[in-house]
């Protein structure tokens, strides 16, 4: 449909049997409709962003973050947020953030994900327009806050706010004092990194303690 999906393919480009170009082919077959974006990097080579670009593919190009964060946290954020702008200024009403090194596979993943949302809507009063849909790879059952970064879905807009955290060195600045000095941060034996922080800052960001 019109409108309703874009896909966020970040990261940088998987030269090695040309991945992220045939991820791009295999999608544009699967995904008929849905919005593409790669957002990369500044640098990388123009022959396979030239050859995207004539699959009909919005592409974005950042300079790196001065910073790269815990685990490169940042360049995950600057990268992402950057196409989900394009997918908000093109008024897409859902996202699927992935990874250039990664591939979706199941061609009716639009209407299975809209479908969970549907079955397990919010309560009410919560700050959040719909579920957020993560997949269980890489997703610690006994971690806190551990919810795989790989892939994820949404409202657009809901994307955006998760996406939109701080950079690390100051989204971090808070829980460092002089007895938590080190990088990352362990509270209640939880270290604040990665996908955790990126959690954690949300559940902030909708007020919830």
């Amino acid at each position: 449909p019109s409108n309703k999906l874009a896909i966020i393919i970040q990261g940088p480009l998987l030269q090695t049997d040309n991945f992220t170009i045939e991820t791009i082919k295999l999608y544009k077959q699967i995904f008929r409709g849905a919005k593409l974006i790669l957002s990369t990097w500044e640098g990388e080579a123009q022959e396979a962003i030239d050859e995207a670009k004539s699959h009909d593919v919005e592409v974005i190009t950042s300079k790196l973050p001065n910073e790269s964060g815990f685990g490169n946290v940042n360049y995950q954020l600057k990268s992402t947020m950057s196409g989900l702008s394009v997918a908000h200024r093109l008024k897409y009403e859902y996202s699927i953030k992935t990874r250039t090194d990664q591939r979706l596979y199941r061609n009716d993943l639009f209407n299975f994900f809209t479908s969970i949302i549907k079955a397990f809507p919010l309560e009410e009063g919560l700050n959040q327009h719909k579920r957020l849909v993560v997949s269980s790879f890489k997703t610690c059952k006994y971690r806190l806050y551990s919810l795989s970064d790989m892939m994820m879905f949404g409202d657009t807009r809901d994307m955006i706010s998760y996406w939109g955290a701080d950079y690390y060195e100051k989204g971090i600045s808070e829980y460092l004092d002089q007895s938590t000095s080190r990088i990352p941060p362990i509270i209640h034996n939880t270290p604040i990194m990665t996908e955790i922080y990126l959690t954690l800052k949300y559940l902030e960001k909708l007020g919830i303690e």
